[in-house]
């Protein structure tokens, strides 16, 4: 689970959907693709890189249209293991609920 959240939230906060800053919300059309973490940040701390425990593979959240997507991460043996998501974005609010399991929600930048 601390894999998934970490993932996620690297993937919440390097989004940058836009060339204006000033913009107050976020294109939904922008957001769909797939989404490879390059750091994690966790608001307060330290931005770190991101590590994935598999060398051969890239963790990655891929967002498709209709508020659905897939969240994607490999574990120590090189395992692909998946999520099942679904989004709702409201401005630069990003609400994510994976398989039922929890919820995170974030601040696009």
């Amino acid at each position: 689970m601390k894999k998934l959240l970490d993932l996620t939230m690297a993937a919440i906060l390097l989004v940058s959907c836009s060339d204006d800053d000033s913009s107050s919300s976020v294109s939904a059309e922008k957001l769909i693709g797939k989404w490879y973490p390059t750091t994690t940040q966790i608001k307060g701390l330290k931005a770190e890189p991101y590590e994935n425990d598999c060398a051969t593979a890239k963790d990655y959240t891929e967002f498709k249209a209709n508020g659905v997507g897939t969240d994607v991460y490999y574990d120590t043996d090189c395992d692909s293991n998946s999520d099942n998501i679904t989004y709702t974005l409201t401005g630069k609010k990003i609400t994510i609920n994976f398989d039922e399991e929890f919820t995170l929600t974030g601040t696009i930048q």
